[in-house]
């Protein structure tokens, strides 16, 4: 059961890396077809929404940690729980498909006239634009 817990810690530790690095053919591998993320303003976005979302920009996961992963196993099946220490810039304001769950189509542009396409690399992207006590080292990684 042991061993069963920490891989599953292990696979959500890689999941979030994969959406802080933007590498989505990764993160696509990480998430079930069937995965839903409830926004906070009660937006159903499915995976593809959600990923779409991270492929442009909309959300742009700076960094997130995720402390200690309670793992529960009931036979074929497993729940996690973990309290986030994430950093994340949110065009939510700009974005039709965040407030109202509308999918957002790649190509069009966003109300401050941002192209949404495919995501750049992290390289620093950003950094210059948020607050000093936000930014984070390029080579921040999870543990």
């Amino acid at each position: 059961m042991i061993a069963v817990a920490e891989q599953i810690r292990e696979a959500e530790r890689a999941r979030l890396r994969a959406l802080v690095k933007g590498d989505i053919t990764a993160a696509s591998d990480l998430h079930a077809s069937d995965f839903q993320l409830i926004t906070p303003v009660g937006v159903m976005l499915s995976k593809d929404d959600y990923l779409r979302a991270v492929a442009t920009g909309h959300i742009d996961y700076v960094d997130w940690q995720p402390g200690f992963i309670d793992v529960r196993v009931h036979g074929n099946t497993a729940v996690i729980r973990y309290k986030p220490h994430w950093r994340w810039l949110s065009r939510a304001a700009q974005s039709p498909a965040l407030r109202t769950g509308t999918p957002i189509p790649t190509g069009t542009r966003t109300a401050s006239g941002r192209r949404c396409g495919p995501r750049q690399p992290k390289s620093g992207r950003h950094q210059d634009a948020l607050p000093r006590h936000h930014r984070t080292s390029a080579s921040s990684t999870l543990a």
